[in-house]
This record gives structure tokens, C-alpha cells and sequence, in this order.
């Protein structure tokens, strides 16, 4: 199945950590989280950089990296 993104940016990686669960990271900081009606929501980014890699520790963090070296970590709302 195919579900619209809400951006046009160039989307670089994706995360799950359960079936209804992810996370996109892309070119200028974009970063997506999934719903389970299957839509792609925009959610607050540190950065306005490309986002290279994507990942969780579990049910806690959001950890994500990008230009120049960085990596960030966010609390996963529930």
C-alpha cells in the first residue's frame, strides 16, 4: 500500500518499532512519525540539516543523526 507523505522533501530513512509505530528523517531536518490510520504527521525537528539515520531504544527515545555529525534524541510521546 502506498501512503502520501506531507512533504516534498527527499526522504532518507526509516524506523519502526512495531508494526503501526515509525519514523521518517530526511533532507532539511524533516522528520515524520506515523499514525495508525497509516498518515505521516511532521513533528518538531532540532535542525534544519539533512537527518541521515533513524532509530530507538525501545519505547523511550528517538535518536536520529544527520549533517555534520549530530545526533539528537527526543522523548517518543505516546
Amino acid at each position: 500500500e502506498v501512503y502520501p507523505s506531507p512533504v516534498e522533501n527527499h526522504l532518507l530513512a526509516v524506523h519502526f518499532n512495531s508494526q503501526n509505530r515509525g519514523w521518517i528523517v530526511g533532507a532539511a531536518g524533516i522528520i515524520l512519525e506515523s499514525h495508525e490510520d497509516g498518515r505521516w504527521m511532521e513533528i518538531p525537528s532540532p535542525t534544519e540539516k539533512a537527518l541521515y539515520a533513524v532509530a530507538t531504544d525501545g519505547e523511550n527515545n528517538l535518536w536520529v543523526s544527520g549533517k555534520g555529525g549530530k545526533i539528537f534524541t527526543k522523548p517518543i510521546n505516546p
